[in-house]
């Protein structure tokens, strides 16, 4: 909705937000009109008009973990094409693995009986795959759900729900094309993801003068 854009964007000259979703570019672009620094596009626009308008810092926040494989490539690929060489993409994502699977998949049963969100729709895991996922390394799979979204007027979407991300296998992923010059966990730093909710990648793109 433009809030971690409005948080952001005395850090830089000029500051994009970018969605999907047509009706909410055109809702931030009325609220934040007397805010010049600030502009909004679609992702396709963006995508098809701004790939030589190179980023110094690109945000990719809770996406990628739905991504179906080709989209998730195709995202890793923009993502790397939007940048300057030497620039940074923060990517923040859940953790879905480990311990912190346990107390999840817990506290969205019980959202669940009492009725909140839409907890009651979570993909339950089998006894082998929730062991598989609590045991999980970075080359640790089981097999994912597809999901239609269908936003108009952009095509329908094929997307997962958190079911079976593992973030490791993306830190290994992100390797191939970027520079992880930072991991942070949150909401407790110390502990390596062990039993906290989100990781955040700092990634640097080459500089391919080096």
């Amino acid at each position: 909705d433009g809030s971690f854009l409005l948080l952001n964007q005395d850090f830089f000259e000029s500051a994009t937000g970018v969605d999907s979703n047509l009706s909410q570019i055109q809702s931030n672009k009325k609220r934040f009109h007397d805010l010049p620094k600030m502009s909004f596009t679609t992702t396709n626009d963006l995508i098809d008009g701004h790939l030589n308008a190179k980023f110094d810092v690109v945000t990719c926040m809770e996406v990628i973990e739905h991504c179906a494989l080709p989209e998730r490539e195709l995202v890793l690929k923009n993502l790397n094409a939007l940048l300057k060489p030497g620039g940074h993409v923060v990517i923040s994502v859940p953790i879905e693995i480990g311990p912190t699977l346990l107390f999840k998949q817990l506290f969205r049963r019980i959202a669940g009986w009492r009725g909140i969100g839409d907890y009651k729709y979570i993909e339950p895991y089998s006894m082998s795959e929730l062991i598989k996922m609590v045991m999980a390394t970075q080359n640790t799979e089981i097999n994912r759900p597809v999901h239609e979204h269908v936003n108009p007027p952009a095509p329908p979407l094929k997307l997962h729900s958190h079911k079976g991300f593992n973030w490791r296998a993306l830190k290994k992923r992100l390797n191939q094309d970027f520079i992880i010059d930072q991991t942070y966990f949150s909401p407790i730093p110390i502990n390596q993801g062990l039993v906290n909710s989100q990781v955040f990648f700092v990634c640097r793109k080459p500089d391919s003068t080096q």
